[in-house]
């Protein structure tokens, strides 16, 4: 028993035990070799993206420098608007080149983003096409708007002649719209053309390309048409605007803020009129009779239903045209509508009054309801009046209540001497009389701090004569 003991405790011991071997890919990490593998295979693709990144960031931060700096500079073309808009597309493509430039070092380790940038790429020239034709379109269009205030005499600079503003303002119309139409055939044609045959879509794009460029006899009418229409339709705007703005001058029964809102109508009304008569005459020319008197029947029935839809707001309407007839406010005057809503006339429009409340909220009322509510125009009025009620027992004089009220009223300042404040017997509640205090300020901001000011003085003296307020006026 003791030999097995010493063989296994002694001779046993004494051998060199075996180390098991590691399991393949959890023990068998060789660091150097896997850090080589890492950089040689990632790494560089991520400092590559970094670099690219940091790149585009500085370009973009100098960009916005420089722009900033342009914007510093008087041009008689582009102002403050037009070059915030070219920073903002040129922003755009620097990120569109990073995008395409993060897609292809990405590409070099990933088949599947390699076939996306193919099919991107070969995309890329017809979108940088499209947007570069678009964007020179509105370009010229933000130019063109600058150089009309330039000629009009409305920037720092001034041209030696000043262009007749209805003249130009037709011209300038005209003009702007017409390059906005060609800017968009330029970007649809000529990125159909640039777009490789390989592309799925490129047959279908063609087609509506070959629409548009070879149009039918019926198109070109109906192109004419609208052409027409339009050209119609401004030159009737603008006779129906030199109507208006000469009635201002001469109407006497008629504000120029009821002309303003009728001109506006006017406008409306005959653009939604133009509209509807070139459209039919142009679904004339494609449609059959029967198919165009189902599309008129179904569009009076959409017009009907908005009509009806829309009573409201037609009431409402005419409602502000009865209120601006009137004129019972100006924007910035303060009103009180009502019981007691009090505040500054803050806007006006044909359906909607807006008031800011002392206490900065701002209420919306429908011009229905206020022309049906008593109007108190504080602005307007010579004298402000501040009503303030007080019930006192029937024991105590109202020669005393008197002298005390009037003498509060002498005391808070503010408060007018002239007209001179006044007392009455109101009412009776209870077993008490209601008192009312009639004083007048000329100051209406500060009507809310003199009536704080007048009510306090009311309690000291009552409180000096040990006279107690029995009840509520209200």
């Amino acid at each position: 028993m003791s030999a097995g003991r010493e063989y296994l405790y002694g001779e046993r011991a004494s051998m060199p035990r075996a180390v098991p071997p590691f399991p393949p890919g959890l023990y068998g990490l060789d660091v150097v070799t896997d850090l080589s593998a890492f950089v040689q295979d990632t790494l560089w693709v991520v400092a590559v993206i970094i670099a690219a990144t940091a790149v585009m960031v500085y370009a973009l931060a100098y960009l916005s420098r420089y722009f900033e700096y342009l914007k510093m500079q008087e041009s008689k073309y582009l102002d403050a608007g037009a070059l915030d808009f070219i920073h903002r597309v040129v922003e755009v493509l620097l990120i569109g080149i990073w995008a395409l430039a993060i897609m292809a070092v990405a590409a070099i380790r990933s088949v599947e983003v390699r076939g996306l940038l193919v099919e991107v790429i070969q995309r890329v020239p017809a979108v940088f096409f499209a947007i570069l034709a678009l964007f020179v379109g509105a370009i010229l269009v933000r130019a063109l708007r600058q150089f009309g205030a330039y000629l009009r005499g409305e920037l720092p600079a001034k041209p030696r002649n000043l262009a007749p503003p209805r003249l130009w303002g037709v011209t300038e119309l005209f003009l702007k719209y017409l390059i906005i139409v060609v800017s968009v055939l330029v970007a649809f044609v000529g990125a159909v053309d640039v777009l490789p045959a390989s592309v799925p879509e490129k047959s279908f794009l063609e087609g509506a390309r070959n629409g548009l460029t070879t149009p039918s006899s019926a198109l070109f009418t109906a192109i004419a048409i609208a052409i027409a229409g339009a050209i119609v339709t401004l030159g009737i705007a603008r006779f129906t605007d030199s109507v208006f703005d000469d009635m201002k001058q001469r109407s006497k029964k008629y504000g120029p803020k009821v002309l303003d809102q009728f001109k506006f109508v006017a406008r409306t009304g005959l653009y939604g009129f133009s509209f509807i008569t070139v459209l039919f005459l142009v679904l004339g020319l494609f449609l059959t009779p029967e198919q165009l008197i189902a599309f008129a029947v179904a569009f009076l029935l959409v017009v009907v239903i908005g009509v009806a839809v829309s009573f409201d707001a037609v009431r409402n309407a005419a409602a502000g045209l009865a209120l601006m007839q009137a004129d019972p406010y100006s924007v910035g005057d303060r009103v009180k509508i009502g019981e007691d809503l009090v505040g500054d006339v803050t806007g006006i429009s044909l359906t909607m009054t807006s008031l800011r409340t002392g206490r900065g909220e701002t209420v919306t009322l429908p011009n229905r309801e206020v022309l049906a509510t008593p109007v108190l125009n504080f602005t307007r009025s010579e004298h402000h009046p501040i009503f303030l009620e007080v019930a006192v027992g029937w024991d105590v004089p109202h020669k005393t209540v008197e002298e005390l009220l009037l003498e509060a009223a002498k005391r808070t300042p503010g408060v007018l001497e002239n007209p001179p404040p006044q007392v009455f017997g109101k009412d009776v509640a209870g077993n008490a009389i209601v008192h009312q205090l009639l004083a007048f300020t000329n100051d209406p901001e500060q009507m809310k701090q003199v009536k704080s000011a007048l009510l306090y003085t009311v309690q000291d003296l009552f409180h000096d004569r040990k006279l107690k307020v029995l009840a509520s006026p209200r």
